[in-house]
């Protein structure tokens, strides 16, 4: 995304109307979560082990694909 933020840029701002200083806010803005993301997996993925007063649990996240947003 950063690599491409210029041609990103002027698709998003005719798309969506928006003005170029706020459209590479955004592109940044979502190249940084998906850094946290990619850099952070391993930890958001990792089962959880809560102490209950009674019994034993844990937490486990499973994949269940892809996930995206359309917006006007």
């Amino acid at each position: 995304m950063r690599d491409k933020k210029e041609h990103l840029v002027k698709i998003i701002s005719l798309e969506m109307g928006k003005l170029i200083v706020q459209t590479e806010g955004e592109i940044l803005l979502s190249a940084d979560i998906f850094d946290s993301y990619s850099t952070n997996a391993e930890t958001f993925l990792a089962d959880k082990h809560p102490k209950p007063k009674y019994g034993d649990a844990y937490v486990r996240c499973s994949r269940i694909g892809a996930i995206f947003g359309v917006e006007p």
